[in-house]
């Protein structure tokens, strides 16, 4: 991996954690820590982010200067990559729930101005498409929680229920095989429990380094998920357990390197062995 791709997904970690470690780090990309406080005091040049001892966190002063459709320019080539597998299943007419990570805010570009309803409690995402002409946009509304940019609320979960939508778009900050997709903000967590409930399609946009992880809250078993797409190929044990849970899952392909699109029965000596059952599609294409 080069240095730029790399620092791109520490900047991305970054953002959505809000704290990274050197250790962490270190061990996700298989680097000297030595490497990974370089990258940090780049980055910290560049004023993305705050160098602390040990590790990293977000200026949470950053995203609110950059206009939502700039920030979309300077994310990484890997959520934008993820987002483009995951507008693949979106069509006229479509009803859909727009998380509010910056996994599914890189979504927005890959989605034409056409007749298609979005509900969301993503700021960003608000923002994004308040010009589109075809499309109806709605915010559930509720309490503004800044560290999030997101809205949400007991009353705002509770009016999720005269909704139901075709397909959901979500991401997490943990994929825990034991208790589900996790989070950190119990009223985020709420809500996102409730768009599970509504939703016909759920598919989970999530990066290789949330995966097999743990974050304080729970907001929904996997056998939720429609699809998981993801931006590298499994482990062998995590292919297991989504075999186990009837999860297809599709690594979206990243430029510059040679994975591409990769499902359960695509046959490479990085995926299950041929004997093992493939997973036939669920989601509607």
């Amino acid at each position: 991996m080069l240095p730029i791709e790399r620092k791109d997904i520490i900047r991305d970690m970054v953002y959505e954690k809000k704290t990274v470690s050197v250790l962490e780090l270190s061990e996700y990309f298989g680097v000297s820590p030595e490497t990974i406080r370089r990258d940090i005091s780049a980055l910290d040049s560049e004023g993305i982010l705050t160098k602390t001892y040990g590790g990293a966190k977000f200026k949470t002063q950053v995203s609110k200067k950059i206009p939502t459709k700039s920030l979309l320019h300077i994310m990484s080539q890997r959520k934008n990559a993820m987002a483009y597998e995951a507008s693949k299943y979106i069509q006229q007419n479509d009803c859909i729930f727009m998380g509010y990570s910056t996994t599914v805010l890189a979504l927005c570009s890959h989605i034409p101005d056409m007749p298609l309803t979005i509900v969301t409690n993503s700021l960003p995402v608000i923002q994004f498409f308040a010009e589109y002409k075809s499309v109806r946009l709605e915010n559930i509304g509720g309490t503004y929680i800044s560290s999030y940019d997101a809205f949400s609320s007991f009353h705002a979960i509770e009016s999720l229920e005269r909704y139901s939508f075709d397909k959901a778009f979500l991401s997490c900050q943990a994929v825990d095989f034991g208790r589900g997709m996790c989070d950190q903000n119990d009223m985020i967590c709420g809500l996102q429990q409730k768009v599970l409930e509504v939703s016909n399609q759920v598919y989970l946009i999530a990066d290789n380094s949330k995966i097999n992880q743990r974050a304080f809250l729970s907001y929904g078993d996997l056998s939720k998920i429609s699809e998981l797409i993801t931006d590298a190929v499994p482990s062998i044990d995590v292919q297991q357990q989504l075999l186990s849970l009837k999860i297809p899952y599709t690594v979206a392909n990243i430029p510059a390197q040679e994975s591409a699109e990769v499902k359960y029965e695509e046959k490479s000596q990085e995926t299950l062995p041929q004997e093992t059952p493939s997973i036939e599609q669920e989601a509607d294409h």
